[in-house]
Parts: C-alpha cells; structure tokens; sequence
C-alpha cells in the first residue's frame, strides 16, 4: 500500500471538544477491519482484533466467514490464529476448510467437534460436493472438477455416509439418480459408485 494510503487506513478518534465522531469518521471505523482483511494487512488486523476483548471469538468467526465467502489468498498462519479459539458454526467454515490442498484446517475443525455427515441445507457435505462436481462439468471447469473429485475421496476415507438423508428423504444416492442430464449423471456414477465400492458401501 502507499503511505498515503496506509494513513488513510486508520481508527478514527472522537472529537475531543464534543466527544463525537462524524458520521463518515464511524463509517471509516466501521470498515476498518474488513479493508485490513482485504489488503492482506495480518498483522495489523490481528492486533485490531486483540483489542476486542469479550468480542474476539465472535470477531474471529466473522473473519473466518468472509474468508470461506471467496478471499482465497489468505495464509495458513492467519487462518489458525482465526481458529485458536474455538469459532462459532463451524459448518460454515467446513467447506472451504476441505478445498483447501492442506487438510490441516480441516482437521482443526473435525478437533472442534465438526461432523462431516451433519446435515446443513438438509444436505451432508458430501452431497453438497457431488452437487458441485455437477456444476463443475456443466461448465466445463475440467480441472476443478479433479479438485472437487479429490475432495469427496478425501471424505469418504474420513468416514463420510452417502446413506444419510434429510427430512425429504434424500441421501447422495438419491441425488445423483435425479440429474437430469444423462452424460452428467454417468460420469458422476462412474466415478463415486466406483468409490463407494472401494470404501465398503452398497450402491443403490
């Protein structure tokens, strides 16, 4: 960043005449930590959050949100930090704990008490990743479609059960049976009932 810029990116103090802060002050202060997330500026965002007291957990788990929402390019030692107390739903941050190529985080979260056959959206994760296997091939996002493949070998070892159904009685059998289309809906048998065979599980 430039200097400018870094000065720009500050806490705004209150008036110390009238004790008050402007409104576009309070706007500035309210952004702060998401501009800090967003340059990439960890350290300073670590110490911001420090500060919080009785608000760190609850300011963690928020960062842990925005980063699972798209900001990828974030170090491993900050997502730790973000996770050395234990975050609030931790279902929302499983998903892109499994993208990740180092399961390390993921596994943090198994340590917490995560369940990776939980329902979430009345859907378990691993049918949550056959659904975007299919949204990966209808895209033609070849090579994403490898990772998520990947992905949902690396659940079935940690003991994921396609067996579990939701309250409308679907399980990831069921799922992949309604895709539409029909070269999709191969590929995708081909390669997870082939899976399934190799981790013990009856296919339906």
């Amino acid at each position: 960043l430039s200097i400018r810029r870094q000065r720009q990116m500050c806490i705004r103090d209150r008036h110390p005449k009238y004790g008050k802060l402007k409104s576009w002050q309070k706007s500035e202060n309210d952004s702060y930590p998401s501009k800090l997330l967003y340059h990439g500026m960890y350290k300073e965002l670590k110490s911001y959050i420090e500060t919080k007291g009785d608000e760190i957990i609850n300011l963690k788990s928020g960062f842990l949100y925005t980063i699972t929402r798209g900001k990828r390019d974030v170090p491993k030692h900050f997502i730790e930090y973000l996770l050395e107390d234990k975050p609030t739903q931790i279902e929302n941050i499983a998903p892109y704990a499994l993208s990740l190529e180092d399961k390390s985080i993921f596994l943090k979260l198994v340590s917490y008490g995560y369940d990776i056959n939980a329902l979430k959206n009345d859907s378990t994760l691993i049918t949550s990743r056959i659904a975007t296997l299919k949204h990966d091939i209808q895209v033609k996002y070849f090579d994403r479609a490898e990772e998520t493949k990947r992905e949902i070998e690396y659940l079935m070892k940690m003991g994921a059960n396609p067996n579990i159904r939701g309250k409308y009685k679907e399980d990831t059998f069921s799922y992949i049976k309604k895709i539409d289309e029909e070269q999709i809906r191969l590929k995708i048998e081909i390669f997870f009932y082939d899976l399934c065979e190799k981790h013990g599980f009856e296919i339906k």
